[in-house]
């Protein structure tokens, strides 16, 4: 009889907003206000963000951006362990309406350590955010390969081979490494709408070297993005 020991766990930090009536309410007439400046996810037409900008650098949603880098601080700190010079912050950030129909398959999230998703509006209808791991998907593409890459059929579930989905409520934060792959699928009801966004700690320290983070004013997110439309290259002093 094998031993079997399931070590090194993920975290996934759940938390409800205390204040969130007052932030779906904001979130909604943004949407309403910037509907004709919406785009299409590349998984399909039912999948929509708001314009190029990060919703948790304007002015108005300062008190939900402040109160989710506090909770970062705590998941970085308290949950994983780990020992921060500074304090957490917010990088960036976007808003996501899923409309029935719609899904996203597996991603993860590049160039960020925690990252996660606050649930605007929820209903039972509405997909659950599931998370799975690498291994579970195989050669799929370059960006979720394992190395050294290989593919070989799954022939039963286990506990350490199928995805896990997250049960949440309208109003839940939900944290987690940016290295885990998530995503939701066939969506059931319109207007599923989260808030997804990335952070990092403010300084990066190492053992000889250190790095402050800078994050983008959301002029330079536009200006960064319209040179991508055009397909320019971009560099940070161009930014400025």
């Amino acid at each position: 009889m094998m031993d079997v020991f399931p070590i090194l766990p993920t975290p996934l930090g759940v938390v409800s907003c205390p204040f969130h009536k007052d932030i779906k309410s904001l979130v909604l007439k943004e949407i309403a206000m910037k509907s004709g400046s919406s785009h299409t996810n590349q998984s399909g037409d039912f999948l929509y963000h708001l314009d190029y900008y990060s919703l948790l650098h304007e002015e108005k949603f300062e008190r939900l951006k402040y109160w989710i880098e506090e909770q970062g601080e705590i998941f970085v700190k308290d949950v994983m362990g780990h020992y921060l010079q500074d304090t957490m912050i917010a990088t960036d950030s976007w808003v996501n309406i899923c409309e029935r129909g719609g899904n996203q398959p597996a991603h993860n999230h590049v160039n960020s350590f925690i990252s996660g998703v606050y649930y605007v509006s929820k209903s039972d209808a509405h997909s659950s955010t599931y998370f799975v791991r690498k291994e579970s998907m195989g050669a799929i593409n370059s960006a979720t390969a394992t190395v050294p890459t290989m593919s070989i059929p799954f022939e039963q579930k286990t506990e350490f081979n199928q995805e896990g989905e997250m049960q949440v409520n309208e109003g839940d934060l939900v944290l987690f490494p940016s290295t885990v792959l998530h995503g939701y699928k066939t969506n059931r009801e319109d207007d599923r709408v989260t808030i997804a966004m990335n952070l990092m700690p403010s300084v990066v320290c190492g053992w000889d070297y250190g790095w402050r983070v800078d994050t983008l004013t959301n002029n330079q997110r536009m200006k960064m993005h319209k040179k991508r439309n055009q397909g320019d290259l971009f560099l940070y002093p161009d930014l400025e």
